[in-house]
């Protein structure tokens, strides 16, 4: 039987960035739900309330070079998991690097801005494509049916 320890926390989230700022304010019952006026942008898209990460910096070792492939969704996954390394005392510890551990972290799928650019690259027509009219629209609904089907989940 393999077993799992958790010795660090990292978080970048609406509650807050550290393990006592998300256990004050769940502690506190206040809810941090509010309206997201810019989401109105989305055609069909039924509400408008959210939640964001709160502000946060990143040390100077994100730079452009290294983060140049990474959307937000990823950058934050990043600097969680670096930050559970932190808490954990394993940063820079030559077990990270062994294979004999792993860091484990969830997300949502994405924001709605990099859902749809990702989403339009595969379907909007691209000169010298090998794909058919018809066939990015089968990549179109059934990228829209996928995505739907998550949202109403």
């Amino acid at each position: 039987m393999k077993r799992v320890v958790v010795t660090g926390v990292g978080a970048l989230s609406p509650l807050g960035h550290d393990w006592a700022a998300v256990s004050a304010q769940l502690h506190s019952l206040r809810n941090v739900v509010r309206e997201m006026p810019e989401w109105g942008i989305y055609e069909g898209l039924n509400t408008r309330l959210g939640v964001t990460t709160q502000p946060f910096d990143l040390p100077a070792h994100y730079h452009r070079k290294s983060m140049r492939s990474m959307g937000r969704v990823a950058v934050l996954g990043t600097r969680a998991s670096e930050l559970a390394l932190i808490d954990a005392g394993l940063l820079g510890d030559p077990l990270v690097r062994s294979g004999l551990m792993g860091v484990s972290y969830g997300s949502s799928i994405g924001s709605p801005s990099a859902i749809a650019t990702s989403s339009a690259s595969m379907v909007l027509p691209v000169p010298g494509s090998p794909l058919i009219s018809s066939g990015r629209c089968r990549v179109r609904a059934a990228l829209t049916a996928s995505f739907r089907s998550s949202v109403a989940t």
